[in-house]
């Protein structure tokens, strides 16, 4: 997204987006790697990535409008998944990973459309080569 900004000609929003992005990645993991280890590492990359984006998101929504900037809803459900599958039991782990895998689907009409838009070219097939004259 950071990206488009650039492309609409805005090279200083990115930067200061990274700049304070890049300070809360900071302070995320001096604060959460000491206390959870490798799993607060995780935990301070997701949110710093959540933060960007949101952020970014924001920004960009401003300047360009998009049917697809619905999904940080879909992100912090995602958190909110990781949230409850924390502590659980095998069973229920897998259970949130198949809602994760099958919700954000339901959830963003943006979403719904591109699988739909994959799953109607992959039923178009291509001619075979090797039935076409002259081949």
């Amino acid at each position: 997204m950071g990206l488009t900004l650039v492309a609409l000609g805005d090279s200083r929003t990115p930067m200061k987006i990274n700049i304070w992005t890049t300070l809360f990645s900071l302070v995320l993991n001096l604060a959460l790697i000491p206390r959870f280890g490798f799993l607060g590492a995780a935990w301070a990359l997701f949110a710093f990535n959540v933060f960007g984006y949101a952020v970014t998101e924001r920004v960009l929504a401003r300047r360009l409008a998009s049917p697809g900037h619905g999904y940080l809803v879909l992100l912090a459900a995602l958190a909110l998944a990781f949230a409850l599958g924390y502590d659980a039991g095998l069973a229920l782990r897998l259970g949130i990973l198949a809602a994760c895998a099958v919700g954000p689907i339901g959830a963003s009409p943006s979403l719904r459309a591109d699988v739909a838009r994959i799953l109607a070219t992959a039923r178009r097939r291509p001619p075979d080569s090797r039935t076409q004259e002259g081949a």
